[in-house]
């Protein structure tokens, strides 16, 4: 194999891993729709938000990378930034399989929102009066909502915790794509991406099924009887009248969610973050994934990083999102896979520049270390 065909291939093939994750995900979701009988489900749902997501990380990488260098006096800050937008193009070969790793990515996304989309189909929501009752047996009688908001009871609280509720899915694109880009992480990187997808599949789409459930805040409308949760989404509803009353640029941003889904799942209409499900929750999963991993490589950004975590926690209790079991179901579930991932890879061979010298003959090998020094 010539050298050129080597350095070309050989993101791929360290990332092979990842790509024989997605194939077998493509046959789960292929399974599925031959059971439920229904026409192919979209799978490129998330293509175009993903790409975008990625251009915005890189120009506001590259702006802030810049106010760095100027605020810090660099005598060459043009230079330097020049440097950096050359990277992609110098090792192109890296940005294909970034590519790649991308529509890997939006296509797992598509595939994990549009079998979320077909939950009540498969499985009708059940679980739901059970999870209540477990969250007053865990909180000693007490709903767990009623301890937030006795924590954060003005409507400004409320409003910053559905904020940065509201911001994960920005948070959770950021921190995969800079794991995406940092190849040098080796084996914790491809324990990080494939750890990543397996919760959307496993816990977001397997586990959902099982437990098939529509969260407090939507209880009311699904199950006949008592709303146990009326006077949650009553308090939600007051203080973000209350907001508006006074003109605040602040809003609880979750109920207009909730109203969008709770649209789109009546009206049967298919489309990116559609579909109603409660246990496990995915915003706890993918961010408790991202603390634990981030915590593993930086503890300060990773301290940072569980505050975050915790705060989705409350958020998704306090809006009325989840149960508190939700999240410690997903929390469980999250660190089973992120050990497993870890063990499998333990006893899988890696694909290194030394395998890959293998395949290079003899008289260019020394051709191929010098080109890669």
């Amino acid at each position: 194999m010539n050298r050129h065909l080597l350095e070309i291939l050989f993101p791929i093939l360290r990332d092979k891993a990842i790509y024989f994750l997605t194939l077998l995900i493509i046959l789960f979701q292929g399974i599925i729709q031959l059971y439920l009988e229904t026409p192919l489900f979209d799978i490129n749902l998330y293509r175009k938000p993903f790409l975008i997501t990625i251009v915005i990380s890189f120009i506001a990488y590259v702006i802030s990378y810049l106010i760095y260098l100027i605020a810090t006096l660099d005598k060459r800050p043009l230079t330097k930034l020049l440097s950096l937008i050359a990277k992609p193009f110098i090792h192109w070969p890296e940005s294909l399989n970034f590519i790649l790793l991308s529509l890997s990515i939006a296509l797992i996304l598509s595939i994990y929102t549009s079998i979320k989309s077909f939950l009540p189909e498969i499985v009708p929501f059940y679980l739901d009066p059970v999870l209540v009752e477990i969250d007053k047996t865990l909180f000693f009688g007490v709903h767990p909502w009623e301890i937030t908001h006795m924590l954060f009871p003005d409507a400004l609280t409320s409003s910053l915790i559905s904020l940065m509720y509201s911001i994960w899915f920005f948070v959770i694109s950021t921190f995969l794509i800079v794991c995406m880009i940092k190849v040098d992480l080796k084996e914790k990187r491809l324990q990080i991406i494939l750890s990543f997808m397996l919760c959307w599949i496993l816990i977001g789409n397997l586990s959902a099924i099982v437990f098939s459930s529509v969260g407090p805040c939507f209880y009311g409308l699904t199950y006949p009887g008592e709303d146990p949760y009326h006077e949650l989404m009553t308090i939600l509803n007051t203080q973000n009248e209350r907001l508006e009353a006074q003109g605040s640029p602040f809003k609880i941003w979750s109920l207009f969610i909730q109203d969008l889904l709770w649209e789109h799942y009546s009206s049967d209409i298919r489309d990116i973050g559609s579909g109603i499900s409660a246990l496990p929750s995915m915003h706890v999963s993918i961010t408790y994934l991202m603390s634990t991993s981030v915590y593993s490589i930086n503890k300060k950004l990773g301290i940072l990083s569980w505050i975050y975590t915790v705060i989705i926690l409350i958020g998704s209790v306090h809006l009325g999102w989840h149960y508190a079991f939700d999240g410690f179901v997903a929390i469980f579930f999250t660190a089973a896979i992120w050990l497993l991932v870890k063990k499998l890879l333990g006893k899988a061979p890696s694909i290194s520049r030394a395998n890959a010298l293998e395949f290079v003959p003899s008289g260019q090998k020394k051709a191929v270390i010098d080109h890669n020094r």
